[in-house]
C-alpha cells in the first residue's frame, strides 16, 4: 500500500509543476498555494525540497525566474537558504540575480550567466520562425525595447536576440508554438481571437531576451542598472499586486448589465439606476466601472461607466468616446507601493465641443508590473487622479484590491472580479473578462468638486462583438451616452 505521506508529496509536486502552466493566472494562484504550504509546519520541509528540485530541473532562464518569483512573495523566514537555492540553479540570468539580491540582500548573487556570452557568426541570419513569433509569443514591448536600444546605441540587439533564441532552442528542443487548443476555442481563431498563453516558445524567447541583455553587459559594456531596467519586462510577479484577491461581482448590478445590451436600451436611465444602486451599497462614491457583458448575451464585450469633472459650459461630442488616460506609477521599492502620479492632461485629448473636462480616474501602469498580472493590468488598474485628493497620496494593494492612502487613511479602493473568465482576449487589444470598480471616499469627491469648481458627468459606453453573423469577421457594435448628475 502507498504511504499517505508519499501521496501528499505527489500532490505537492503536481502543484509546483503548475508554475509552468501556460495560463498566467494559474501561475499566480499556484505561487499563492506554494506560499501557504511553506507557511504550514506540516508541509514546509517537503514543499521546500520539491521546489528546490524543480529549480534544479529547469531548462530555461525564464523558468528559474518564475520559481524565484514564488519565493520572493514568501516571508523571508520561510524561504530556503541562499546556498540551497544557488546550488540548484542551472540556468542563471541577470533577472535571477536581481531576484536573489532582493530576497537575501546586496551581494547575494549566483552569477554564472557571464560564461555563455558569444557573438553570432558573421554569416548568421535570424530564423524566419523567430521573426514571425518575436511579437506573437511574448509581449511586443520586448521587441520595442531592442529596437529603441538599436536606434540609440547602434548595437545589434535584435540580431543577438535571434542568435540567443537559436542557442536556447537547440539546447532545449522546445516544440514550436501551435494553437493552444486546451485553453481556447479554435473556431474563434479565424476571427483573430486567441488565448494569451505562455507557450514553450515564450519561455525560449524570454530566456533569449535575458541572455541578450547579459551579452550587452559583458560584451558591449551596458551598465548593470541600465540592463536591469529592461530585464524587468520579463519579471513574473509584482509584490503588492500579487496579494489582490478576486472579489465577488457587485450584487447591486443585478440584471442591469444585460439590459444595457438591448438594442433599445435607454443608457442614461440604466446608468442612473446603477449609480443609485452603488450608493445604497455604501462602498464609497463610484467613479468608474467596467463590466464584461453576460456571456449569454455577448461573449465579447463590455459596459463601461466613466465619470469626469466638467464645467457648466461643457458640451460633449455626440459620436466620440473619451480616450483612456494612462499614467506610469513608480514604486518606492520592489513592489506596487508608490506615489499617485500627477496626471499630465496635456497628453489627454478629449473630443469635447466646448468647456472644460477632466477625467476623474486613470489606468495606472506600474513601472514594474509582473507578467502574472497582465489580465488585471489589461482590465485597468483604475484609480482616482491626484487632483481628486486634498493631500499627496500613495498607491498600494492588499487582498481586497488596490487602495489609495493619504497620510492617515484609506481614501480610495479599486476591486476586481472575474466573470466567466477565459484567457481569450477581446478584439482590438481588449482585455479578458475581468470587471473593475473604482471608488473614492465621498468626502474626497465633495472636496474636489468644490476646489475645482466643476461638476460631475458620466459617459456610458456599450461595446459588443457579434461572432455569429460572419465566419471570418467580427461585427463591432458600440453605443454611447453622456449625461450630468
Amino acid at each position: 500500500m502507498v504511504q499517505v505521506d508519499h501521496i501528499d508529496e505527489i500532490f505537492i509536486k503536481l502543484l509546483v509543476e503548475r508554475l509552468g502552466w501556460p495560463v498566467k493566472l494559474v501561475r499566480w494562484q499556484t505561487a499563492r498555494s506554494i506560499r501557504e504550504l511553506l507557511r504550514s509546519k506540516q508541509w514546509k520541509d517537503a514543499t521546500t525540497t520539491i521546489i528546490l528540485d524543480w529549480i534544479g530541473d529547469r531548462r530555461f532562464e525564464s523558468e528559474v525566474s518564475t520559481a524565484l518569483s514564488a519565493l520572493l512573495v514568501t516571508e523571508p523566514a520561510l524561504r530556503p537558504t541562499f546556498d540551497a537555492i544557488s546550488q540548484r540553479i542551472q540556468r542563471p540570468s541577470l533577472l535571477s540575480d536581481m531576484l536573489l539580491e532582493r530576497m537575501y540582500g546586496p551581494g547575494f548573487i549566483h552569477g554564472g550567466w557571464q560564461r555563455e556570452v558569444a557573438e553570432p557568426p558573421a554569416a548568421f541570419s535570424p530564423d524566419r520562425y523567430f521573426e514571425s513569433h518575436k511579437t506573437q509569443d511574448v509581449p511586443v514591448i520586448l521587441s520595442m525595447n531592442f529596437s529603441r536600444l538599436e536606434e540609440k546605441h547602434g548595437l545589434p540587439f535584435t540580431r543577438q536576440w535571434a542568435f540567443e533564441w537559436q542557442r536556447v532552442q537547440e539546447r532545449s528542443s522546445a516544440p514550436y508554438s501551435d494553437y493552444p487548443y486546451y485553453f481556447g476555442d479554435f473556431s474563434l481563431a479565424r476571427l483573430g481571437l486567441h488565448p494569451q498563453c505562455i507557450t514553450r516558445q515564450s519561455e525560449v524567447l524570454r530566456s533569449a531576451y535575458q541572455r541578450t541583455l547579459a551579452h550587452a553587459v559583458v560584451a558591449w559594456g551596458m551598465p548593470m542598472s541600465y540592463a536591469s531596467f529592461y530585464i524587468t519586462d520579463t519579471l513574473p510577479v509584482l509584490p503588492g499586486l500579487f496579494e489582490v484577491d478576486p472579489a465577488p461581482a457587485p450584487t447591486w448590478l443585478g440584471a442591469l448589465v444585460s439590459e444595457f445590451c438591448a438594442e433599445d436600451a435607454e443608457l442614461e436611465t440604466l446608468a442612473r439606476s446603477v449609480l443609485a444602486a452603488s450608493q445604497v451599497a455604501s462602498e464609497g462614491a463610484l467613479l468608474a466601472l467596467t463590466v464584461p457583458t453576460p456571456r449569454e448575451v455577448a461573449e465579447f464585450g463590455e459596459v463601461t461607466l466613466m465619470s469626469y469633472f466638467v464645467s457648466q459650459d461643457f458640451q460633449a461630442a455626440t459620436s466620440s468616446a473619451f480616450p483612456d488616460l494612462q499614467e506610469f506609477v513608480v514604486p518606492d521599492a520592489f513592489s506596487l507601493r508608490g506615489d499617485v502620479t500627477d496626471c499630465d492632461l496635456s497628453r489627454w485629448k478629449s473630443p469635447a465641443e466646448a468647456g472644460v473636462v477632466m477625467p476623474t480616474t486613470f489606468a495606472a501602469i506600474p513601472a514594474l508590473h509582473g507578467t502574472w498580472h497582465d489580465e488585471y493590468i489589461g482590465a485597468g488598474l483604475r484609480i482616482p487622479c491626484s487632483y481628486c485628493f486634498d493631500t499627496p497620496t500613495k498607491l498600494d494593494a492588499d487582498s481586497s484590491g488596490l487602495k489609495v492612502l493619504d497620510e492617515e487613511h484609506q481614501v480610495a479602493r479599486t476591486k476586481f472580479w472575474r466573470d466567466a473568465w477565459t484567457p481569450i482576449n477581446m478584439p482590438s487589444g481588449g482585455g479578458t473578462r475581468i470587471g473593475v470598480a473604482s471608488y473614492v471616499a465621498p468626502k474626497q469627491l465633495e472636496s474636489a468638486l468644490t476646489r475645482l469648481s466643476l461638476t460631475l458627468a458620466w459617459q456610458v459606453r456599450v461595446i459588443t462583438y457579434d461572432t455569429e453573423s460572419s465566419w471570418d469577421k467580427l461585427q463591432k457594435k458600440e453605443r454611447l451616452a453622456f449625461f450630468r448628475l
